[in-house]
């Protein structure tokens, strides 16, 4: 009798654990739930009670199942990235959402300057500060640390050179600078330890929250367009 109660003591332990793990993986909103982390200490128990063996008999049986349940009952995130928007989109909503700020410090000499040795002219688009600031936010979001002499790689382009072949030429390192400093000065971006700029904290939740607008308005678009083909018009007369 004792031994079946301390049996029954066990199997109370285990559904117990059970049960505060989905509890917990509730509360805490936990959406990449890795259940068999929390039942270390329950296995420490098995091992040393019933043997390896069962161990891995309920490790077999309850894993998958236990997480399969509490994924259906918590869900998964369903939050929106910049990775999950049209990328041209995205940048002309931020370079707006920079301009509207009113707090970004533009240079004297943006109508007359050129982005590099490869162009012959300044730009024609008038804000376009704003959409390179957007650019490299985007850049820093995806893949971060990045520098100056990165950024100078990125936005380079083919100088022609007449009768002689072309080449690869950097755009201009003092954009690029002047860029990175105006957005540190919003707080948008930080220098990393490591080297090179990467977003903040606010930075990051700033473009998240701009790109989850470009979606809901994207998808409150598409849905009026598909009631609007369903209704059906009604007949000329």
């Amino acid at each position: 009798m004792k031994g079946v109660n301390r049996n029954k003591s066990y199997f109370k332990k285990i559904y117990l654990s059970i049960y505060l793990s989905i509890y917990l993986s509730i509360y805490l909103q936990n959406y990449r739930i890795y259940i068999h982390r929390l039942f270390l200490f329950r296995y420490t128990i098995l091992v040393k009670r019933t043997g390896i063996i069962v161990t891995a008999l309920f490790h077999w049986l309850f894993k998958s199942r236990v997480r399969s349940f509490a994924i259906m009952v918590v869900g998964r995130k369903t939050g929106v990235s910049v990775k999950d928007v049209d990328q041209h989109e995205f940048t002309k909503a931020l370079s707006t959402f920079l301009k509207r700020s009113g707090k970004m410090k533009i240079p004297d000499w943006i109508d007359i300057v050129k982005l590099g040795r490869f162009n012959e002219l300044a730009p024609y688009e008038e804000d376009w500060f704003f959409i390179r600031a957007a650019s490299v936010c985007r850049h820093l979001y995806i893949n971060s640390p990045v520098g100056v002499g990165a950024f100078t790689k990125i936005y380079g382009g083919r100088k022609r050179n007449g009768t002689v072949p072309s080449h690869f030429c950097p755009s201009s390192a003092s954009i690029a600078r002047r860029v990175l400093q105006a957005l540190e000065n919003l707080k948008l971006v930080e220098k990393d330890p490591t080297g090179g700029r990467r977003l903040t904290s606010q930075g990051r939740r700033d473009l998240d929250r701009i790109a989850s607008q470009i979606k809901f308005k994207n998808t409150k678009s598409s849905k009026s367009t598909a009631t609007s083909a369903s209704v059906p018009k009604a007949p000329k007369k």
